[in-house]
């Protein structure tokens, strides 16, 4: 994968909402390792990604649409 298709992934995995609320997993470099004395080369961390709506709603929890169009986030 070139970096352009996965900025891309990253990207779309943001907006889908993929890691709201779940650990991801990273790895970390020899200077964090030094750093921070870790022994593992893995971690997890819930990074707090907030949940991403596939629909948008008004402050009272109605759709928000008209006539022609709903607002939609994809």
């Amino acid at each position: 994968m070139n970096h352009l298709q996965s900025t891309h992934s990253a990207l779309a995995d943001y907006f889908l909402g993929i890691w709201g609320g779940v650990p991801k997993p990273f790895q970390y470099t020899e200077m964090q390792k030094q750093r921070f004395g870790v022994i593992e080369n893995e971690g997890l961390a819930d990074r707090k990604v907030p949940k991403q709506p596939n629909l948008f709603q008004s402050k009272d929890g109605k759709q928000v649409m008209s006539k022609t169009f709903v607002r939609l986030n994809i």
